[in-house]
């Protein structure tokens, strides 16, 4: 179970196309991913315009036994 996350570091500087990404919860207030995606949209949107960011909230019974939320972002060159 990974406990922490590290910063990204560019190594190749290049043209970014577009930037796709997903967060996910569980168990936890919709307001902890919408705050994620507001934060991540705000430092990436100035840079590149194509960005699409899905959300993906489970609460109740098929949210499993923890709290969670998670950001991913892919990004295409």
């Amino acid at each position: 179970m990974c406990t922490s996350s590290q910063a990204v570091s560019w190594i190749d500087e290049g043209f970014v196309k577009k930037i796709r990404g997903t967060t996910f919860s569980t168990r936890v207030s919709v307001q902890f991913e919408n705050s994620t995606i507001k934060a991540t949209r705000g430092i990436i949107n100035p840079l590149v315009s194509d960005v699409h960011i899905f959300s993906d909230h489970r609460s109740g019974p098929q949210a499993g036994k923890y709290d969670s939320f998670h950001s991913v972002e892919f990004v295409e060159y």
